[in-house]
């Protein structure tokens, strides 16, 4: 839809095969074809149309949401590896071995899924290390603290696999919405076209239909 909106355009097309259903007009357009399987024919598609519209506006807002949930708690899950990171470098301090075993030697990836690996990574291998553990325990980051952080990316990546399939879904639901759209723009101006030859001389017939002849 270049000219108008979606709105518009399913206005303009029940307006027409609407009044396209009136006897007179009907009669006018059956002598280029157009009969009352055509208009029924017309009121299915738009009748899919409008269906795949609004398949389309739910699917839409279902990967909004979704978005919005994992958004929020990969913001959670960041927040609380700046406070694990910052403690741990604290209590790691000149210990490069244990720099290492922990995964400190590797910078975070900017991929989401790989960065919230690298994230759980660190958490589930500073659970090894029970000295380390302990000295974090002087900042209240305890073992329980430390688990739940892990939790909270687990549920982080569960959340990005929701959200990349609403994705899909939306994705998928647009391309079908499209084709519907498509389809109904073909059909409308067909009819639309019958209709400017057929009622040439009949301008008010024209104008119930919603074509104005310049």
């Amino acid at each position: 839809m270049k000219k108008f909106s979606i709105a518009y355009f399913m206005a303009m097309v029940l307006k027409l095969i609407t009044n396209c259903k009136n006897a007179e007009i009907l009669s006018k357009l059956a002598k280029f074809g157009v009969t009352e399987a055509t208009i029924e024919e017309g009121e299915t598609l738009i009748a899919e149309t409008q269906s795949s519209i609004n398949d389309q506006e739910r699917e839409h807002n279902e990967k909004l949401k979704a978005y919005d949930h994992y958004f929020t708690q990969k913001e959670l899950c960041e927040d609380e590896h700046k406070i694990y990171s910052t403690f741990a470098k604290l209590v790691i301090g000149s210990d490069k071995e244990l720099y290492g075993i922990l995964g400190f030697n590797e910078p975070l990836s900017n991929r989401a899924y790989d960065r919230a690996a690298q994230m759980e990574k660190r958490y589930r291998a500073s659970l090894n290390e029970p000295e380390f553990i302990a000295e974090m325990g002087t900042y209240n980051i305890t073992e329980d603290i430390i688990k739940g952080y892990a939790a909270n990316i687990d549920i982080q990546k569960k959340l990005r696999i929701d959200y990349d399939r609403e994705k899909g879904q939306a994705e998928n639901a647009m391309e079908f919405r499209n084709e519907k759209l498509e389809e109904l723009q073909i059909y409308y101006k067909k009819l639309r076209t019958v209709a400017k030859v057929a009622l040439r001389k009949e301008e008010q017939l024209l104008e119930e239909l919603g074509i104005v002849i310049k």
